[in-house]
């Protein structure tokens, strides 16, 4: 029986073509826009797994301000700043194995006649630079990196090299105007996939100070941990030292220290909270679609009160009678889903063609698990049902003989 269900639904479906496209319209952009907005926030979070994944689990990130505020400070802060005797006191805590710090900022770059504002970072040149490298996957593409006793040198993102920063590229061993200082570039830096990150400018840190003014400052710092020690101990001991060198209380800090983990927790938290927003909106558009439905299988019923009641008078259940509707209105929203489905993958991965050739952010990667996919098209079947319940329950109670005299 539940064979010819779908046999009669089917047959009931397309013989209406125009209405039951307009009715699955509601349906197929709700699935359409959760599809890809799922597919998206998914691929964009193992984007990000991979990304901490190569930074490893044995890394702590000491910032300037509080564990409320904001990581990394405010750039000029000088109540909250770390020094390099901070980064000594983090050195000296068992259980890290060594630490390095970094100082940045927005400069005014110029080349040739092109003058532009980008990031200049200021790298460590001694053995802490392997930890700064590791955690920030920093390597050069073509030419050198910087090296100790360097003066005036910079290695530059992929965005300058290729020209689209300047307008044009810039060569190995030209020289870039940096606050009215020339630097003469040595190496170019492979792709991070973001424009952002790519258009960033390399330097030694003693340099970036001198140019921003910030004398012995540190934007954050960075610290690896000895292979198989506790890493939440060994925090807690980096806590420790800070609050007795910087002289504040448990709970006042004008630090804080995080591991990778706890970043990726919060990062997680973002993602989930975009994606629930999204989520509900697009399911405004499955509301609208259900009501469609609704509507669609009310009229259906006044349409075929006649072929109700001939069913009836030859021995049709009221079971029978609201499984047919309720199949049809499912099969509508199963329908509007498959279509749903395959708007979705095109719009998501339109989205990824678009960050990657247009805006240059490689990482945006559209991601559409099998229970995704599957997800989408059981709960537009059930949305289709639940709409078609109270049609198909007015159509079974309908009395046979009025039926048959309904005209």
């Amino acid at each position: 029986m539940l064979f010819d269900y779908f046999l009669i639904s089917i047959r009931n479906l397309t013989s209406r073509r125009t209405r039951t496209v307009l009715t699955m319209i509601g349906i197929f952009i709700g699935i359409a826009a959760i599809v890809s907005l799922i597919s998206i926030g998914q691929g964009m979070r193992i984007a990000i797994n991979e990304q901490f994944n190569q930074l490893g689990t044995d890394k702590l990130m000491i910032f300037p301000g509080g564990e409320s505020g904001v990581p990394g400070g405010t750039f000029g802060s000088e109540a909250k700043k770390l020094t390099d005797d901070d980064m000594n006191v983090v050195k000296g805590v068992s259980g890290i194995k060594d630490a390095g710090g970094m100082a940045y900022g927005v400069a005014r770059l110029k080349y040739g006649d092109v003058s532009k504002y980008a990031f200049i970072i200021g790298l460590p040149l001694d053995s802490s630079r392997k930890v700064i490298e590791s955690m920030q996957s920093l390597k050069v593409a073509d030419g050198r990196d910087l090296q100790e006793n360097d003066k005036s040198k910079m290695t530059v993102g992929s965005e300058l090299s290729k020209g689209t920063f300047f307008g044009t590229p810039v060569m190995m061993g030209e020289k870039i105007m940096v606050n009215d200082a020339p630097y003469r570039v040595v190496g170019f830096m492979e792709p991070v996939g973001n424009p952002s990150d790519d258009s960033q400018v390399y330097m030694p840190l003693e340099e970036v100070r001198k140019l921003l003014n910030k004398g012995n400052a540190l934007d954050y710092i960075i610290a690896q941990v000895v292979q198989d020690s506790d890493i939440d101990q060994v925090k807690s001991d980096v806590q420790k030292a800070l609050r007795r060198f910087r002289n504040v209380k448990q709970g006042q800090e004008d630090f804080s220290v995080q591991t990778t983990a706890q970043l990726m927790q919060t990062l997680d938290v973002v993602l989930n909270v975009i994606e629930i927003v999204f989520i509900g909106i697009a399911a405004i558009s499955l509301v609208v679609g259900g009501i469609g439905i609704m509507n669609t299988m009310y009229t259906s019923v006044l349409e075929r009160t006649t072929e109700i009641g001939i069913m009836k008078a030859i021995g049709a259940r009221n079971f029978d009678i609201t499984a047919i509707f309720v199949v049809e209105s499912g099969l509508l929203g199963m329908l509007g889903g498959g279509i749903g489905i395959i708007l979705g993958i095109a719009l998501s991965k339109g989205i990824e063609y678009i960050t990657s050739a247009v805006l240059g952010v490689t990482y945006l990667k559209a991601y559409f698990p099998l229970y995704l996919v599957l997800g989408a098209l059981g709960f537009s079947f059930i949305v289709g049902c639940l709409a078609g319940g109270l049609p198909a329950l007015r159509a079974s109670r309908l009395n046979p003989v009025e039926a048959l005299r309904y005209e």
